[in-house]
């Protein structure tokens, strides 16, 4: 669980707080220099330099021979990398310093790295495998786009139950809503023909001479008489009076009138003018 834990806090390794990888201390993961060892001691002089003049370069023997101090043993890194800061972030000097990455000029982008292409066990494309025709993530499918306005289709042309030619359907050789047909125009004034004539007798135009008419000089027949009228008993006047009329106040005509008396007869007398009034 610690190891889990320190994984999290340092993901390149080290050390909390400062996840130093280099065995250094403190922010900057200082790792100081190695002590430095003290100088060898003077040669002892000895029987083979016994008999010779000291060495200017304190070397010993019959060459002044400088004796080399052995090789220090290469340092370790318990935790690492290389010595001798045993950087493991690729950095360099003591604090392990790793410089940023150049500014890279404006290139396009390096092809991706060849990868297994993605499969889609259920069907569709990668990488999203999508089986509605949508694309993304979601598969989204767009809705259909809405269509302009059109005009809407012609109706059916009319049929004519009855015959004619539609629209109006007439049937009597004429146009329009009221099958109007134009009168024929007027002829030219031409002289009349000449009359018929019956060689053989007759009446024009058909020539009858059988008393018909018509192309077939049709004859009608007579109708047969009517029926004599039934007999009525001899009038009489059952009030009394005479014949015709019956009447019974002196009187004549159909309304039985009576004459009125004249002007002599009931004493007047007039004298006629010699001449006519003047107006």
């Amino acid at each position: 669980m610690e190891e889990v834990a320190r994984t999290a806090i340092c993901p390149a390794g080290g050390v909390p707080p400062y996840c130093c990888t280099n065995g250094g201390t403190g922010p900057n993961c200082y790792v100081p220099p190695p002590p430095t060892r003290p100088p060898p001691p003077p040669p002892t002089p000895g029987k083979d330099n016994e008999y010779l003049p000291p060495c200017s370069n304190g070397g010993v023997g019959l060459n002044c021979v400088v004796p080399t101090r052995p090789p220090p043993p290469p340092p370790t890194c318990p935790a690492g990398g290389v010595p001798p800061y045993c950087c493991t972030n690729g950095g360099t000097g003591p604090n392990c310093y790793v410089p940023p990455p150049p500014t890279p000029p404006p290139t396009r982008p390096p092809p991706p790295p060849p990868t297994r292409p993605p499969s889609c066990p259920a069907g569709g494309v990668p990488p999203y495998c999508c089986t509605n025709g949508g694309t993304g993530p979601n598969c989204y499918v767009p809705p259909p786009p809405t269509p302009p306005p059109t005009r809407p289709p012609p109706p059916p042309p009319p049929t004519c139950p009855a015959g004619g030619v539609p629209p109006y359907c007439c049937t009597n050789g004429g146009s329009g809503p009221n099958c109007y047909v134009p009168p024929p125009p007027t002829p030219p004034p031409t002289r009349p023909p000449p009359p018929p004539t019956c060689p053989a007798g007759g009446v024009p135009p058909y020539c009858c001479t059988n008393g018909g008419t018509g192309p077939n000089c049709y004859v009608p027949t007579r109708p047969p008489p009517p029926p004599p009228p039934p007999t009525s008993p001899a009038p009489s006047c059952p009030n009394g009076g005479v014949l015709p009329f019956c009447c019974t106040n002196g009187g004549q005509g159909a309304n039985c009138e009576v004459p009125s008396h004249t002007l002599e007869e009931d004493g007047y007398h007039y004298k006629r003018p010699n001449k006519p009034f003047t107006f």
